[in-house]
């Protein structure tokens, strides 16, 4: 079904496993190499400084990478584009989580840290958006729909694959909440499954995904920033937008995968 190579299951697995440890190592070979301090996983994102030298820069490449698999896997229609129809409803998703990111940015902390630090956090939040996206809601919606599942395996199986990269992150001193990091995931990235069918693009789930965490990080520059009440309302926000989303589920679950999910 669609064009491009065939993947089987296993060979989803182990591109995710694949594109987790590059995502996490890449955090400490970067700086490694360049002969930079590597900074405990709390500080990532303190400065300017030491957001682009341990993770703007790693984050770019392994966005560059994911790219390069999809061109090779001749998905790159199939993966940017999505023709399964979806009701109209659904649109209300990204546009209540957009607005909710924008009014819980913490502009003035944004403001106190200076343009570098702005300009660095809004381009290494956009390459994660490009990065996780386009492996997630783009190389594992398409090969799971190959696999000729039901686009409810398409939801869970690329949404959980999202969820559980994040348990990468306890090797890099994510600490006691990278359990919480994973549930949360599984929320975001149904509501980025569920934006991309409702758009119809990938795009615009990665400006979104680059969104949420760019509003996210903003208050402290801390990775695991959800400790704040700002964060704490987008998180709500997905949540209770993930169980309506559950709830409706018969809306867009059961879609059936058929060539027209496959643009030329």
């Amino acid at each position: 079904m669609g064009n491009g190579r065939h993947v089987s299951a296993v060979g989803l697995f182990l591109l995710w496993l694949g594109y987790t440890i590059v995502s996490i190592g890449m955090w400490r070979i970067v700086p490694t190499i360049a002969g930079w301090d590597v900074v405990p996983y709390v500080d990532l994102a303190a400065t300017a400084e030491s957001l682009v030298q341990n993770v703007t820069i790693a984050q770019g490449i392994t966005a560059g990478l994911v790219v390069l698999l999809v061109i090779v896997l001749g998905w790159k229609t199939a993966v940017l584009k999505d023709n399964l129809p979806t009701p109209r409803w659904l649109l209300a998703v990204p546009i209540i989580v957009a607005v909710v990111a924008l009014a819980t940015t913490d502009w003035s902390n944004l403001s106190d840290k200076g343009g570098s630090y702005v300009l660095a956090l809004a381009i290494t939040t956009l390459f994660i958006g490009i990065s996780e996206e386009t492996m997630f809601r783009g190389v594992f919606v398409v090969g799971v729909r190959r696999l000729e599942q039901t686009e409810t395996s398409v939801w869970f199986w690329s949404s959980l694959a999202f969820a559980f990269i994040h348990a990468g992150n306890a090797f890099v001193g994510g600490g006691a909440g990278v359990g919480v990091q994973v549930v949360l995931a599984f929320f975001g990235g149904t509501l980025f499954y569920i934006t991309r069918r409702a758009t119809g693009t990938l795009i615009v789930p990665i400006l979104l995904h680059g969104l949420w965490d760019f509003s996210t990080f903003s208050h402290t520059g801390d990775l695991r920033a959800i400790s704040n009440l700002s964060s704490q309302v987008l998180i709500v926000t997905g949540i209770l937008l993930f169980v309506v989303v559950l709830i409706k589920r018969h809306d867009w679950a059961d879609t059936p995968v058929t060539d027209s999910a496959y643009p030329a």
